[in-house]
């Protein structure tokens, strides 16, 4: 069976005969999430970059034979029906081409998130001062790179033990944006930045609580330009390394982090490439194996 979404918005939008197959992954206000996953409610990024909610959903078999569109940057093929319509850019303008019909060279549209309107937090002002300083976002991404799941209200920040710069500067933001103490631990094969904060964790809870499920959320990729810069900044300063052309890299367990993070660099004009690369080592980190 394939599946699609038939209502994103206010209402149902019309009777589609086109499918979109199986094992397909979606972008959602919480990762990307295959779409055989998916069910009414949760929320989905539509072309204007806005996250709309799921009205209902359909799964047959398919009408119209499969295709796979190849995308460059895009680790995975997408497969469709023939006539799924995929948003395209041409001589300047959007337009919508279905699949069957695309052929190597024609541009295929990214959603650039936008529309924050709003406070981030109704009821914790607190929430939305510190999300109101650009280097709250510097660390917020150096949680991406480096952060674990802690007990209680305990932030973990762990660095290699050549990473000193990044530890201090990391340890100096956590001062002067939640003003708390904050300590710096060395070990034989890290360094590990710690502190309390209620605020912060709830705060670093809408990015994903573990390795394997960080993500961006919708107030991350949508905020202003110059906090998604410092946000990307310290992603890839914590979890990144430079390339000989100049560019850079950087390696998560987080189909959902790379995506949001490729979102995230398509809206400051920085093109990204994602790849699956194999696992080669086993090592220790913090006392876990990694």
């Amino acid at each position: 069976a394939t599946f699609k979404c038939t209502g994103v918005g206010s209402h149902i939008t019309g009777h589609h005969v086109n499918c979109v197959a199986a094992g397909v992954l979606i972008y959602t206000s919480n990762g990307l999430i295959p779409i055989e996953k998916i069910r009414p409610s949760m929320r989905l990024l539509t072309k204007t970059g806005h996250h709309r909610e799921v009205l209902a959903i359909q799964a047959r078999a398919p009408s119209r034979p499969l295709v796979a569109v190849r995308l460059w940057g895009q680790a995975e093929a997408f497969q469709c029906t023939e006539d799924h319509l995929v948003l395209c850019y041409v001589e300047g303008a959007l337009v919508w081409h279905p699949a069957g019909d695309l052929r190597p060279g024609d541009r295929v549209a990214l959603p650039i998130p936008s529309g924050r309107t709003r406070a981030v937090s109704r009821t914790n002002a607190r929430i939305n001062a510190i999300l109101n300083h650009a280097i709250t976002w510097r660390l917020l991404g150096y949680w991406l790179a480096e952060g674990a799941a802690s007990p209680a209200n305990q932030i973990r920040l762990t660095f290699g033990p050549h990473e000193t710069g990044f530890a201090e500067e990391a340890a100096a933001i956590a001062r002067k944006v939640l003003d708390c103490p904050v300590h710096v631990s060395p070990t034989s094969t890290s360094l590990v930045v710690s502190f309390s904060d209620a605020d912060f964790k709830i705060i670093t809870a809408k990015f994903g609580t573990h390795a394997y499920n960080k993500h961006l959320p919708p107030l991350a990729l949508a905020t202003k330009r110059h906090f998604r810069a410092e946000l990307v900044r310290g992603y890839f300063l914590g979890d990144g390394c430079p390339r000989a052309n100049q560019g850079w890299s950087a390696c998560t367990v987080s189909r959902s982090l790379a995506a949001g993070m490729q979102l995230q660099r398509a809206s400051l004009e920085i093109p990204s490439v994602i790849s699956v690369a194999a696992r080669r080592s086993t090592k220790i980190v913090a006392g876990r194996l990694s």
